[in-house]
């Protein structure tokens, strides 16, 4: 157990610190290895070198013997000869023996030379008496008898010495070989050792590295198909790091998977990939793919296989899976209707087209709500049309006896009548001039609400509008014994508004704070501009409303309460006149109310002072110079609005061209253009009997104005409509309200770009 937790250990350990561990034993086994070899081969050698040794030591020994038995035989033959060769012969074997003897010291021990030396003496001694002793026949023959006794002796020490060097060199010879064998032992154990633990270190790291590599591969190939993970044992290593980090990719992927397949499913989509082969792999909300015949929430099938499911005629468009809309009949024999989104990726190598992915929502519920939808809106465009023919055949069947009724009831007004006759004519005029206002009242709001309502809204001063607006209203304020006041800020206020339905709105306001007043009461009329919007009051001292009836005030055919049951009204002119104001970018509202009167407040857009444009006759600076500089003009100009034409005049004289000639109606334009051929046309979009646009076709059209410049002065300043313009054939396009600058530089860049005046 203890030996298993060490392996457990050391394979959960760190993999660098396994690695440098299974490289270091087989590492070390040869770093041992190779040092045994080198001391086995170093003793080697010094073995070699004893053995060298000896065996000199005995050929110096066997070689020093001989030397000194030539030595001796030499002295003998001198002795007994006297012959001088002899002598010779002993002084070189003296020399041999000296040379002999001197290499043996360098290499014999000391207590063996020691021994040699002193036999060699007592020989050589023996020789040199026997050389040099008496020449007595007796004395020759002891000196003789001596030498041969020491050549014995030295031969003794000699035979002694050469054996103790012999026996020497073979217990050399013996240590070394025991040594060798030990040594040879202890390499071969040494390396069994390396080679079982480089195995066993293989072997180890095989089933710590190589097997857990094994299993992460095949673990990563699952997690690429989606498939569960093989067990992993777990480990400190870095190999057990990157199996918990793929283990957590593991569980990030299928969190990311279920929330995807929550999502559509919660969605009603089904996500897809068809391949090159024709394979589609859909995922997503099951009673989605059920529809087609497949179980989910994930499968791969066959493209051809959904097929059966198409409607007929439109297998070619699911084939191709083109992004839209299309209908599949489900196994149950249901219409479904499915919308794709999808794309193509660049075809790989050896395939002719790229896979294609996408996505599939389930819209059933929205083509049939869209259906429901326009099925609705053609009932609805129906109904309009036939409120439209209503109220145009009702317009006219009430217009034609109207227009009777009114028509004699003035004539007779105009003859000598009585008083009940002139009482009972003025009864027929009102009568029907009531309901004459109620058919217009009723028409504007058919129009308010069908969005046909045409406007011309452009810069109008105020003071213009209310002054006429007083003067309509006049006789009714008489009749009504109510004084009208008018305490604005005079003429230096403009709106953005339609002239024609501003009035109209101020009408109605002052009609009504007349019929709803005193006798002796008051109508005050008052405007400013604050903020940069124009505010317009209306205050009465009338009866004031009451607080049950402010919420529907500005409803159709909505009446105060009982007091004003007989007062003359439709119900209609709040509810019209709010709407006309909001079209033109306004707001109308009741303000305060009372037992003291009622106020109304129309909120409008400021046109700023168009009037302070004519102020100064230098105030164009370089660009009107230049258009004096072009010499005086002769323009054509089409505008239905007074006051515009008024300011045009003003700043065309300030760049010294007389009055311009005026035309405000289409056709009336066409005309003067034929007849005064004029440098330049001026023209305004909205006109009383056709539009800017056609009046410019008709001009570009015909040979004898064609090549006239046409600059569009408009209020509707949206780059579109200046953008048909100019498509139309006009040279250029001016907004409303008009900056001087900008009108003048616009006026001398087009004559100037077509050349001068005609």
């Amino acid at each position: 157990m203890r030996v298993r937790a060490r392996t457990t250990g050391w394979m959960r350990g760190s993999l660098r610190r396994r690695m440098l561990l299974a490289v270091s034993v087989p590492f070390v086994a040869v770093v041992v290895l190779t040092a045994v070899t080198f001391l086995v081969r170093q003793y080697a050698l010094d073995t070699r070198e004893i053995s060298i040794r000896a065996l000199q030591n005995e050929l110096a020994l066997e070689q020093l013997g001989s030397v000194s038995q030539a030595a001796q035989l030499a002295a003998l033959s001198y002795r007994q000869t006297g012959d001088q060769r002899w002598l010779d012969e002993f002084a070189e074997a003296v020399a041999e023996r000296s040379s002999a003897e001197a290499r043996l010291d360098n290499r014999l021990a000391d207590r063996p030379m020691a021994q040699v030396r002193k036999a060699v003496d007592e020989h050589d001694a023996r020789l040199r008496s026997l050389v040099d002793g008496d020449p007595a026949e007796g004395e020759g023959a002891r000196l003789a008898a001596a030498a041969r006794t020491e050549q014995q002796q030295l031969a003794v020490v000699l035979d002694r010495v050469t054996r103790e060097e012999g026996k020497r060199f073979r217990s050399a010879r013996e240590a070394a070989d025991r040594l060798n064998a030990v040594i040879t032992a202890a390499v071969v154990l040494i390396g069994a050792v390396g080679l079982v633990g480089g195995l066993v270190a293989v072997w180890f790291l095989s089933r710590g590295v190589v097997g857990r590599l094994a299993r992460l591969q095949a673990n990563a190939q699952r997690l690429g198909a989606d498939q569960v993970l093989l067990p992993e044992p777990g480990g400190d290593d870095e190999i057990g790091a990157l199996a918990r980090t793929i283990e957590t990719a593991h569980v990030s992927i299928r969190e990311k998977d279920d929330l995807l397949d929550l999502a559509l499913e919660a969605g009603g989509m089904v996500i897809f990939q068809v391949r090159p082969d024709n394979q589609i792999t859909l995922r997503g909300e099951p009673a989605l793919l059920g529809a087609v015949g497949l179980e989910g929430p994930a499968v791969t099938t066959s493209l051809d296989l959904l097929r059966e499911y198409l409607s007929p005629g439109e297998d070619n468009t699911v084939s191709r899976l083109p992004n839209g809309d299309f209908r599949v009949v489900t196994r149950e024999g249901d219409t479904r209707w499915l919308e794709v989104r999808s794309r193509q990726e660049p075809a790989e190598e050896g395939h002719e087209a790229g896979t294609v992915v996408g996505v599939v929502a389930d819209v059933t519920a929205r083509v049939e709500a869209q259906s429901a939808l326009e099925s609705a809106k053609e009932l609805a465009e129906q109904a309009n049309r036939s409120k439209d023919d209503f109220l145009s055949r009702m317009s006219h069947e009430l217009r034609t006896p109207l227009n009777a009724v009114l028509g004699f009831a003035q004539l007779l007004d105009m003859g000598d009548l009585d008083h009940e006759q002139r009482e009972s004519v003025d009864h027929i005029l009102k009568g029907g001039r009531h309901l004459l206002a109620l058919v217009n009242d009723v028409l504007d709001l058919a129009r308010i609400e069908s969005g046909r309502l045409s406007l011309s809204v452009e810069p109008t001063r105020l003071v213009d509008v209310v002054d006429e607006a007083i003067q309509l209203t006049r006789p009714l304020a008489r009749q009504h014994r109510v004084d009208l006041i008018t305490s604005g800020a005079g003429g230096a206020v403009h709106a953005m508004v339609d002239r024609r339905r501003m009035k109209q709105v101020l009408i109605n306001l002052v009609s009504n704070g007349i019929k709803y007043n005193r006798p002796g009461g008051r109508v005050e009329v008052d405007w400013k501009v604050a903020d940069g919007r124009v505010l317009l009051t209306v205050r009465d001292t009338g009866i004031g409303i009451a607080a049950t009836q402010r919420d529907d005030l500005f409803l159709p055919f909505a009446r105060s309460d009982e007091r004003t049951a007989e007062i003359e009204g439709s119900g209609l002119g709040l509810a019209v006149s709010r709407s006309l104001v909001e079209a033109m970018g306004g707001r109308l509202t009741l303000g305060e109310t009372g037992e003291s009167g009622s106020t109304f407040v129309v909120e409008m857009p400021d046109a700023g002072d168009g009037v302070a444009l004519l102020a100064a006759e230098g105030a164009g600076g370089s660009a009107v110079e230049q258009l004096r500089a072009l010499g005086p003009l002769s323009v054509l100009h089409v505008e239905d609005n007074e006051a515009n034409r008024r300011l045009v005049e003003e700043l065309l004289r300030v760049a010294g061209t007389p009055r311009p000639v005026v035309a405000t109606h289409g056709h009336q334009a066409m005309d003067l253009a034929r007849r005064h051929r004029p440098d330049l046309v001026l023209l305004d979009r909205h006109l009383p009997d056709m539009l800017g646009e056609d009046v410019l076709r008709e001009l570009s059209a015909d040979t004898q104005t064609a090549g006239i410049p046409v600059i569009v002065v408009s209020a509707d300043a949206m780059e579109k409509s200046a953008s048909i313009f100019r498509s139309m054939g006009a040279d250029a396009f001016v907004a409303k309200p008009i900056d001087a600058e900008e009108f003048w530089r616009t006026i001398s860049t087009v004559l100037t770009d077509r050349g001068g005046m005609s």
